[in-house]
């Protein structure tokens, strides 16, 4: 169980409404800071005017050049957006707030960045960054002697420890924390605290020292905070308490109004939480109907939020800050030895002004050229570098998590109708996709006969999954059949997953029909996509109905491809998108794609 993370705390009631209809340009940084403090008292009960509120003030700010009042601003939407479960964009903010802040020198808002960016690694299991994170926050909020966040760090710490599965400890850090509270009166997050205790007992299956520490937070909640209400994660806790001692109907019962409470307050991130709990509650009173059905639910939120959440590209935003704070380090040395140089210089014009200035047109000679040649060397780099991040996207976009979800549901489907034969078949053709991939992701180009392989085992599988509800064909001219031709890969694909997943599958019938073919033309390798689908229009039209949107980097990803083969090979490549019409009515699109032959 994902143990509560505090971040920061309520401050009261939020004023009116009226109050937060219009946000002043902010005068100074106290200005700003108490306006952000109204914002989060605002959050609880209407989460999506405050994050309204959160970017006018970051507007204002950036209008008035205040940064930190856009640091601050940013920070705090990254903790915002964590409740909707977007983890990936909240971390992804919180850097862009970080650097502000180091460049102002706001050590207060950079610990309660570092804090945040240390919760949001947990989720990723990046346990090792979360820490180094946690520690800086540690050090920052104790060196400013700031002791309202300072108990908040050490609980997180706390959390740190259990999700790494060291819950004996984790019970230090939460009992210091707890006792820290305990000082300051400060009973909402007195609550939390024996929350924490109770479920790390839990873990330990230490059933009568967890039970104390969840009834205690319980009874703070209800007895000493403003509100008087347990939070849904305390009855989360409290379900899975009941569960581990098989007093299954309280189980059920604590879940149920977690679930109720989680789903008003709209925090997204705890929902999967709630919903596996429940089912596992279900299944073990002999609820089977419910409990499966709960349990798809749980499955269903579990993937929309992978798929917002991809921990490849956390892993990518780390590395890139972490090089661009050595680049930085890296460019400060330079610019002090430079300065250096420089002072010499001016000494010694002082005593040999001419000797001096026909080394100094020698000297910028041949700054001039290295530069040039360092500049050649730098846009070399840089477009290898774009090569190695367009081919990482590609290799995503073409095995994507969509895709291999759904084919793991399919090959269930099977098994669940006993169907042998066909999963087994089906498993095998999704191995020989997966190896394929796997194999040709390395290079930047592929023999012809190893993407037509790869599209036809995908369109395979495809049509399986939805049942044969589109037709296909592979078409090959004679002249490339037995041919040597290598073209850059991965760059099909992407066109016939959108002609399925926008076009075939969105018809009203079973008569869609997706044709690929390959020609020789020109010592160009011509690829031609025909789909007789609803269309691109009626395919956003159908999108935009859809509760959650996710936005495909497939397309423009080839296009960036595209453009580097081009600028490198200095050939005309082409890419046509032509949308089909019969008696004015859309029937279909046409993808044309030129690429050279290697």
């Amino acid at each position: 169980m994902l143990i509560l993370c505090c971040v920061l705390p309520f401050y009261g009631l939020a004023q009116q409404s009226k109050d937060f209809a219009t946000i002043h340009l902010p005068s100074n940084e106290e200005t700003i800071e108490q306006k952000l403090k109204a914002t989060i008292s605002l959050f609880r009960s209407h989460r999506d005017s405050a994050i309204v509120i959160i970017d006018a003030i970051k507007d204002s700010c950036e209008l008035a050049g205040i940064p930190f009042g856009v640091a601050r601003a940013v920070s705090l939407k990254s903790w915002a957006l964590s409740f909707y479960g977007r983890h990936e964009e909240s971390l992804l903010m919180a850097h862009e707030a970080l650097v502000i802040q180091k460049e102002i020198g706001d050590s207060s808002g950079m610990a309660m960045t570092l804090n945040r960016m240390g919760i949001y690694n947990i989720y990723f299991e990046r346990y090792q960054d979360s820490e180094k994170y946690l520690l800086e926050a540690l050090e920052l909020f104790e060196e400013l002697r700031d002791t309202t966040y300072i108990d908040m760090v050490i609980n997180n710490v706390g959390v740190l420890r259990s999700e790494m599965g060291e819950h004996e400890g984790s019970i230090p850090y939460y009992r210091k924390s707890l006792a820290i509270r305990q000082a300051q009166n400060s009973h909402f997050w007195v609550g939390y605290a024996h929350f924490n205790l109770g479920t790390t007992f839990s873990d330990l299956q230490e059933w009568d020292s967890a039970r104390v520490h969840l009834l205690q937070s319980v009874i703070t909640f209800e007895t000493k905070t403003e509100k008087g209400e347990v939070p849904p994660m305390v009855h989360l806790g409290l379900g899975d308490y009941y569960n581990g001692v098989g007093d299954y109907i309280r189980a059920i019962e604590n879940y149920r109004i977690s679930l109720r409470g989680t789903e008003a307050d709209g925090q997204t991130e705890l929902l999967p939480q709630v919903k596996l709990g429940l089912s596992e509650a279900l299944y073990n009173a002999g609820q089977f109907k419910e409990a499966y059905e709960v349990n798809l639910e749980f499955l269903e939120i579990q993937h929309e939020l992978d798929s917002i959440n991809s921990a490849s590209e956390v892993a990518e935003v780390e590395s890139r800050y972490k090089n661009a704070e050595k680049e930085i380090e890296i460019t400060q040395l330079n610019a002090q030895k430079i300065e250096a140089e420089n002072k010499a210089q001016r000494l010694g014009l002082l005593a040999l002004f001419t000797l001096i200035a026909a080394l100094f047109v020698g000297f910028g000679v041949f700054i001039y050229y290295s530069r040039k040649q360092q500049k050649q060397k730098v846009q070399e780099a840089a477009l290898k570098a774009k090569m190695a991040e367009v081919k990482l996207i590609a290799l995503k976009a073409q095995m994507n998590p969509h895709f291999i979800f759904n084919c793991i549901n399919t090959t269930q489907n099977f098994v669940l109708n006993s169907d042998k034969e066909a999963a087994y078949e089906y498993l095998a053709n999704f191995a020989r996709l997966l190896r394929l991939v796997l194999e040709n992701s390395g290079t930047t180009y592929i023999s012809l006969e190893d993407e037509i392989n790869q599209l036809k085992l995908y369109l395979e599988l495809e049509s399986i999954r939805f049942e044969n509800q589109f037709k296909y064909d592979v078409k090959v001219a004679p002249e490339l059949v037995g041919g040597v031709y290598e073209i850059p890969g991965m760059l099909i694909q992407p066109f016939v997953e959108n002609a399925i997943l926008h076009g075939l599958v969105n018809r009203n019938d079973d008569k869609g029909y997706l044709s690929v073919s390959f020609t020789l033309e020109n010592d160009m390798i011509h690829c031609e996509v025909i789909d007789n689908g609803v269309g691109r229009e009626k395919a956003q039209e159908i999108k935009a109905k859809k509760q959650v949107h996710y936005q495909s980097a497939a397309i423009p990803n080839v296009k960036s491809r595209l453009e580097i083969i081009q600028h490198e090979l200095k050939s005309n490549v082409q890419l046509e998108i032509i949308d089909c019409f019969e008696n004015d009515q859309p029937s279909g699109t046409q993808v044309l794609i030129n690429l050279p032959t290697r």
